[in-house]
């Protein structure tokens, strides 16, 4: 789920960062900065996504890179915006996405109820993030491969690490 309801949109989103038509691409990079992140946190899907966000970033015939690494800017300063806080230990948390994070409604409408009957608590969040952080430090690769053409891997590869010393 994110802030606007189930990421079902995502898949779509995510192939539409390599279409031919650049307002395509514009377009989905919008409504993946409005999703991943929201009021300088993430979403419950964030984590998932991410991966893909960085395994199009690590291939050379992905369009308009410096774009996409905006985007993963943004999404890991949301990431790392409380992260001086010990977060919860999520390595023994298996990332396949459980029912919990899915749960069965009788219609897209019972998300946003679900939501806004604050049923979501502080801790979710926090798992939320570290697991967001966690997909970042799996990717370290990919930032490490573009950071010598791109300020912004660099400077999110800076971060991470003081993140990691902290």
């Amino acid at each position: 789920m994110h802030c606007h309801g189930r990421a079902t949109d995502y898949p779509d989103w995510l192939r539409a960062l390599r279409h031919e038509n650049p307002r395509v691409r514009q377009e989905a990079r919008a409504s993946l900065v409005r999703t991943l992140e929201h009021q300088d946190g993430v979403e419950q899907a964030t984590p998932y996504a991410i991966p893909f966000l960085l395994e199009l970033a690590g291939d050379p015939d992905t369009p308009d890179l410096q774009e996409l690494l905006a985007l993963l800017s943004h999404v890991f300063r949301a990431v790392a915006f409380q992260a001086e806080r010990p977060l919860p230990d999520v390595a023994k948390l298996d990332f396949k996405i459980p029912l919990a994070l899915w749960p069965e409604h009788s219609c897209d409408d019972a998300d946003e109820v679900l939501l806004e009957e604050g049923e979501t608590s502080y801790e979710d969040w926090r798992v939320w993030q570290a697991l967001s952080l966690r997909a970042f430090q799996q990717g370290r690769e990919v930032l490490a491969g573009v950071a010598q053409q791109s300020a912004l891997a660099r400077s999110i590869l800076i971060e991470l690490d003081a993140i990691g010393a902290g």
